[in-house]
């Protein structure tokens, strides 16, 4: 038995004493010296923001702290279900905490224990956590299904698994945040909400909690479906199958699988031995040991050809499809949760333009990603079908069309494959596109199966062969080959072939090293520059500059009524629209979180009507609310120098920009200072 200590931590000010007993999902970490973590310890972090409480921690097992709080030697304790003795005894917080489901569990090595036949509890020794909800939803779930099994009390889980091990129970039940190896859910008993339990005698602390609870309900919704995700997503009950998916794949050991040949990175086919390749052929090696079935492939060309097989029943499923609920339910199938999800960007050819300007819109045949994104969002007014994707990118050569999109993987590979991208040039657009899978809508079990199979996969992996196969290693020295083998000798060819290799090494090196700088000097969010750059401009001998402040109106506001991925959406919907208006030799800069920089090369105080009227265009634009944000608006603040980028110009333009708050906000404010040499 573990011995229940309380926390020696000491402080002037007095600790609410809190119970933290053992438990490796909500309470990790049994000592002060320990590092902590769980899902009942976030929550008591996330309580003390608001309430400005500091934690006496309480050691012990579950029956060791919850018989202290009933001796009234602890406050508060988590994960507490109702009942109608509880409430004689203690308060609840008015909100919960999140909800339980409670699984029998067996060791995988037990075969007397069949979830497919209840009828296999009869006889068996179950324990349970003594005075529990699972204890009593585990003796009402006896009662409903007739059957003959001895309930056993335990002090924790730990003595729960001592007595399995020791014979003296055969199952035990818990909640399905359960992670333990070496152990399978059978029968589900019953699901209840959890609360924090208060004592009778301490109502201040009561209304404390309930306000901490409803402060951070109202500005995070989904902070128990959060702490869950992330706590929970390693249980046992995930990547276990429920009766109905053990035997479709006991009747199912070869599952049929429809792949397009040339969406690579995500599939593709080996043109020397016609194998599929590509991310989809890793996450097959992966489900084939997770789900101990074997995968089948079948070729397709294009998409429509492979949802008319599936819809056929000629195959049970098939990848990629693009993640759209809309989508899939005209053509007629069910699509998983995304495997991946990838920024999609505009392939064009020249100088960038503002993305209206692009007219006609290429798209590849049997590839819908490409356009349904393109109606979605309202891009091209003329649209074009193209055979494949090589042709696509030929056609903005030939200027037959001034646009295609793709995914930043697809045009990382396709830039390497294919000679057509040379010239062409690739800007990211504000949404991403997710690919999933795809099963007929009466396959239910397949798809739980996938959903579980996916949920297991490993983000980092799917990252490693996106990069993977987005690379193409013999693509240098095949085209060397290809155009210079018929007129060298073999002595000329072999020095050729040693500087190509030591040109790719360099310009590997290179790449490398742009990359890091890039990421060095840009926003991760916008792709804007970051405020490192400003020290290079300190540097320029530019003379004429114009210095635009802008901030975000009511950015705080924004995020606490629509959520912070709404707020991203909006800094990033801002920083679009100041590229559209900034000049090659111009610079946009993300400044801090709601804040932009733009500055202007070789602008005179002259000029200040068409600086003007730029903004003007994009307070227009951010007026109008999208399909996927808000309306928002900006204040700016400008400034002019004589004497290039300086201090004195930053706080000319920062004093303009404080008189467009104080005048309402969405406004442009000109500093009529210039700074002189």
């Amino acid at each position: 038995m573990v011995a229940f200590v309380f926390s020696s931590f000491a402080d002037d000010i007095k600790k609410i004493r809190v119970g933290y007993f053992s438990d490796n999902v909500f309470h990790v970490g049994q000592s002060d010296l320990e590092i902590k973590k769980g899902y009942g310890y976030e929550y008591y972090s996330m309580i003390a923001n608001y309430t400005g409480w500091t934690y006496e921690y309480c050691y012990g097992t579950w029956s060791e702290v919850y018989e202290e709080f009933l001796a009234g030697r602890i406050d508060i304790i988590d994960d507490v279900s109702i009942t109608h003795e509880r409430r004689k005894l203690m308060n609840f917080s008015s909100m919960p905490m999140g909800e339980e489901h409670y699984y029998i569990f067996v060791p995988e090595q037990e075969t007397r224990i069949s979830m497919l036949d209840i009828a296999s509890l009869n006889g068996k020794k179950i324990g349970v956590n003594k005075n529990s909800m699972n204890q009593t939803l585990l003796e009402n779930f006896i009662r409903e299904h007739n059957l003959d099994c001895t309930v056993v009390p335990c002090d924790g889980v730990q003595d729960r698994l001592e007595k399995i091990n020791s014979g003296k129970i055969d199952a035990m039940v818990t909640t399905d945040g359960f992670s333990m190896d070496g152990f399978r859910p059978t029968f589900s008993i019953g699901s209840s909400p959890f609360f924090f339990a208060v004592q009778k005698n301490r109502p201040d602390l009561l209304k404390q909690l309930n306000s901490a609870m409803m402060h951070n309900h109202e500005s995070n919704p989904n902070y128990n479906n959060q702490l869950r995700d992330k706590f929970f997503k390693k249980s046992i009950v995930r990547t276990t199958f429920t009766s109905d998916e053990l035997i479709y794949l006991k009747d199912h050991p070869t599952i049929k699988i429809g792949y397009r040949t040339s969406t690579m990175p995500y599939c593709g086919e080996n043109p020397k031995t016609g194998e599929m390749t590509g991310l989809l052929a890793d996450i097959l090696t992966q489900f084939e040991k997770s789900l101990d079935v074997k995968f089948e492939t079948y070729k397709f060309h294009d998409n429509n050809a492979m949802i008319a097989s599936l819809k056929a029943g000629e195959i049970d499923c098939a990848y990629p499809v693009m993640d759209d609920v809309w989508l899939s339910e005209q053509i007629g199938y069910t699509q998983t949760t995304p495997v991946s999800r990838e920024r999609m960007g505009l392939v064009y050819k020249g100088e960038y333009k503002e993305v209206d300007a692009y007219q006609k819109f290429g798209y590849t045949i049997g590839s819908p990603s490409q356009h349904v994104y393109a109606i979605e969002h309202k891009l091209g007014t003329e649209r074009v079908g193209i055979s494949t994707e090589e042709a696509t990118l030929q056609a903005i050569h030939r200027k037959t069309i001034d646009f295609t999109l793709m995914d930043i993987v697809s045009w990382n590979y396709w830039s390497k494959a294919c000679d057509a991208s040379d010239g062409l040039s690739y800007v990211m657009l504000e949404d991403d596109v997710g690919y999933s899978f795809a099963v007929s809508k009466s396959n239910t079990s397949l798809f739980s199966i996938f959903e579980s199979a996916i949920s297991q996969l490993n983000a980092s992996v799917i990252t490693d062969s996106l990069n993977r196969n987005s690379q193409i290693s013999d693509y240098s020295l095949k085209n060397f080959i290809r155009h210079n083998l018929s007129s060298f000798t073999f002595f000329i060819s072999l020095v050729f072939l040693i500087i190509i290799l030591l040109i790719i090494v360099y310009e590997r090196d290179r790449a490398h090293k742009a990359i890091l700088t890039f990421k060095a000097e840009h926003d991760a969010l916008t792709g804007v520059y970051n405020r490192s750059i400003i020290s290079k401009y300190e540097k320029k001998q530019e003379k004429n500059i114009c210095l635009a402040i802008i901030d975000i109106d009511d950015f705080k506001e924004i995020n606490d009524q629509y959520g912070h991925e709404m707020g991203d959406k909006i800094i990033k919907k801002v920083a679009f629209h100041l590229n559209t208006i900034a000049r090659a030799t111009d610079n946009v800069i993300r400044y801090g979180g709601d804040e932009f920089l733009v500055i202007f090369n070789g602008i005179e105080k002259s000029l200040e009507t068409l600086v003007k009227s730029k903004f003007e265009r994009v307070q227009l634009a951010l007026n109008d609310a999208s399909a996927s944000t808000v309306e928002s608006s900006i204040s700016i603040g400008i400034a002019f120098s004589e004497n290039g980028y300086c201090k004195e110009l930053f706080d000319l333009a920062d004093e303009a920009l404080y008189k467009s708050k104080s005048a309402g906000k969405h406004t442009i404010t000109i500093n009529d200072f210039v700074v002189k040499e």
